[in-house]
């Protein structure tokens, strides 16, 4: 426990230059915290498939230092093709949104976890509690919120207590959420929080979609679990998406997010969508 605290202050203050590669910073790092040959650092078992990826920033790295360096009791949990409820070891729960995963030690007693792709948490009161994600860090006391993480998108909705953003991007501000607000990744930064209608995350409402001001890659992901397809795009960066629709059919939500973008699509199988500029 010593140690892990000695880890998390040596992290919390640690930055490293714009652009370093990560082998880089994984010898900065190791150098920090006095890791040498004669160290010995456990291997994950690679058929319980890690969940983070390329690490793409210094932050990540800190990550798999942080959890996973001096233990293997690791303990990740897959919601596959429906989401799943879990109930962490403190009691705190989540709910995975369709092909999302979660990470964490199985002590976990630094209230701590990795994901990836979206869910639901509803923290028990206590210590700080920390999800980590490929872009950014979102840190509570006691609330509940939602994240979301993939593909470079990164929104954050908040809807009891206080929560913390922040983005692993080097110089990325930070953003405190009340009740009711909201922040997205934009290139580099987070947006200044703001209000967001709803009291709970549109995944969890059967098949009504509701958005305002909403990345239309978000729409698109969302679209891509509801239905369980996989949706390729061209000619799409940085459009919003406003509007309101029920459907369990796929053609009409497609229909209702392309056309106002002189957008088209086409079903290539069962499982395979395009959606492309005309």
């Amino acid at each position: 426990m010593k140690e892990e605290k000695k880890y998390s202050s040596i992290l919390n203050s640690w930055s490293v230059p714009y652009k370093q590669s990560k082998e880089a910073a994984w010898e900065e790092l190791q150098a920090k915290i006095g890791i040498g040959q004669d160290t010995k650092v456990i291997a994950i078992n690679a058929k319980k498939r890690p969940v983070w990826f390329a690490l793409a920033g210094a932050a990540m790295i800190a990550l798999a230092a942080l959890l996973f360096l001096n233990s293997d009791n690791s303990v990740e949990v897959n919601s596959g093709a429906s989401a799943l409820v879990h109930e962490l070891p403190d009691g705190s729960k989540v709910t995975l949104n369709k092909y999302s995963s979660l990470r964490y030690e199985e002590e976990f007693n630094e209230r701590a976890l990795e994901l990836k792709g979206e869910a639901f948490f509803e923290v028990k009161k206590g210590e700080r509690f920390d999800v980590l994600t490929e872009e950014g860090k979102v840190s509570v006391l006691g609330t509940s919120f939602n994240v979301f993480s993939e593909d470079e998108l990164f929104e954050v909705h908040c809807y009891t207590g206080k929560v913390g953003v922040n983005l692993n991007a080097k110089g990325a501000d930070d953003r405190i959420l009340t009740p009711g607000q909201e922040t997205k990744k934009m290139g580099v930064s987070l947006t200044e929080a703001s209000e967001f209608k709803g009291d709970g995350p549109l995944w969890m409402n059967g098949y009504a979609f509701d958005y305002e001001n909403a990345y239309l890659k978000k729409v698109i992901k969302d679209l891509e679990r509801r239905f369980d397809v996989k949706i390729e795009i061209s000619g799409i960066s940085t459009e919003t998406f406003t509007g309101t629709f029920e459907t369990s059919d796929i053609k009409t939500a497609l229909k209702t997010i392309c056309l106002p973008y002189g957008l088209d699509y086409q079903i290539k199988s069962p499982r395979r969508i395009i959606i492309y500029k005309k």
